[in-house]
């Protein structure tokens, strides 16, 4: 017996408009993908991406490979910095508690690095306790301008439960017994600058020294010149990939490889040839292992060893240095801009921060106001019964003659004032009297009243009853 279907049989004019319906769809699919990918194509290609991959890599912007302003692969970068935090006694006294070291935001160390790390108290680390808190590096490139303010505001603003991020900081690390010393101020803060870089040695003098590349260094350059063309490829917006996918007859996973691979190649090829190019005169090969360490660790290091051509002293020590002399450390008062010698790293308390619980001092110089300028202005929390007067002057050298640069002051501040020197100012004198008078000569220095405080290197004051006023004196170097 012959079994007949119940379903019934679609109608000829139904089949055709779906198989229309469906070809329409893949017409308008595809003119889509098309147009999506021809919008797009002429911004990316193997070129382009080996002309942006070459030049991060070389002129120091790959994150992982870089020089700064320099082309020394591997070289000083603010990318690859972080902190080393260790409290002392207000005196500068050891507390006998340890030191951690914080890494900076997107920090990427370089492979192999070794640690060289002690503070300026003897205390040691060996590795990163985890990316600082302030999320902020010590400096922007090129080493300007710092990012010193950021950090020191952070670490005075209000955080958690009411308390100063100080406050939270060194309870977190460091414990109750901790931050009690340090908010009666018995304890402060101090950070230094931590840097992961790697030494090298100039050599060559003419256009006839062949640059050497070492295997090390080559490697280093290819890793970086991948990572930098995955990152490349990562901004290629899909449209693009699929059309070259489609017109190759491949998947888009085996063009991106396909293009990662040749980029890289080409990258490292082009880095190379500038490397050779530049080094002719100035050829520079690497000589140590990867170093982590402060900056005086890193210039201790130079000195035992016949290595390296680098910016440790022009660019890290102006990251932060402290302003006014105390616990120990010496402040650096001259100008950003120069760069130190090894000695004066090691001597002055640059490439750091003392912060202390306590934020309601008031500064004689205040960066916003600039030199010659005002005190910092009474904000609140700042304000009080006592007075700043400050006076400027500037010295011919060849006839000895002396020029006023103006008197400034601010009146009603707190009785907690820091006394220190101004860039491109040496601090002269300071002297604390129980009499104000805004109409002092910076020449004939003679302010009025009974000194009962003076000295003539920076300082942290505490005015009493009757002390009244603080008079600086200034001088332009």
């Amino acid at each position: 017996m012959d079994l007949k279907s119940h379903i019934p049989k679609p109608k000829r004019k139904m089949i055709k408009m779906v198989i229309q319906f469906v070809t329409a769809m893949f017409i308008i699919t595809t003119l889509f993908a098309i147009n999506s990918f021809m919008a797009y194509a002429d911004n990316y290609s193997i070129s382009e991406g080996v002309n942006k991959v070459a030049g991060a890599v070389y002129n120091g912007t790959s994150n992982s490979t870089h020089g700064g302003t320099s082309a020394i692969v591997n070289g000083v970068s603010y990318t690859r910095t972080g902190y080393l935090c260790y409290l002392l006694t207000k005196d500068g006294g050891t507390t006998g508690l340890p030191a951690y070291a914080f890494a900076s935001p997107g920090y990427n160390g370089i492979a192999g690095s070794r640690w060289v790390c002690t503070s300026r108290r003897g205390q040691s680390v060996s590795s990163w306790k985890e990316p600082a808190p302030w999320q902020c590096t010590p400096w922007q490139e090129g080493g300007a301008p710092s990012n010193e303010p950021k950090i020191r505001d952070w670490f005075l603003q209000t955080g958690a439960g009411g308390k100063l991020n100080a406050q939270v900081f060194v309870l977190q690390y460091w414990g109750e017994a901790a931050v009690k010393n340090f908010e009666s101020d018995e304890y402060i803060l101090v950070i230094e600058t931590i840097m992961n870089f790697q030494y090298s040695i100039a050599g060559g003098s003419g256009s006839n020294t062949p640059l050497v590349i070492s295997p090390s260094e080559a490697k280093a350059i290819t890793a970086a010149a991948r990572e930098e063309a995955e990152k490349y490829m990562d901004n290629v917006p899909q449209a693009v990939l699929s059309g070259i996918a489609m017109t190759a007859q491949k998947s888009v996973k085996e063009i991106r490889d396909d293009w990662i691979n040749q980029i890289t190649e080409k990258a490292v090829e082009k880095i190379v040839n500038q490397m050779r190019a530049d080094g002719a005169s100035s050829n520079r090969t690497f000589t140590s292992d990867p170093l982590i360490g402060t900056v005086p660790n890193l210039i201790q290091y130079k000195g035992q060893s016949t290595v390296f051509n680098s910016y440790t002293n022009k660019v890290a020590p102006h990251a932060e240095k402290i302003k006014v002399s105390e616990a120990g450390f010496t402040a650096y008062t001259g100008s950003g801009s120069t760069q130190l010698s090894d000695s004066e790293v090691q001597s002055y308390g640059v490439a750091m921060l003392i912060i202390h619980c306590k934020n309601d001092a008031i500064h004689t110089y205040w960066e916003p106001n600039g030199s010659p300028g005002d005190p910092e202005p009474r904000l609140p929390g700042k304000t009080g019964q006592c007075n700043i007067v400050k006076g400027y002057y500037k010295e011919n050298l060849t006839t000895g003659a002396k020029e006023s640069l103006g008197v400034y002051y601010e009146k009603e501040v707190t009785s907690n004032i820091i006394v220190s020197g101004e860039p491109d100012f040496e601090l002269v004198e300071w002297r604390v009297t129980d009499t104000t008078s805004t109409g002092v000569d910076p020449i004939n220095w003679n302010p009025p009243g009974s000194p009962t405080q003076q000295g003539k290197s920076g300082s942290t004051l505490k005015l009493v009853d009757p002390e009244e006023c603080v008079y600086v004196l200034l001088k332009q170097v």
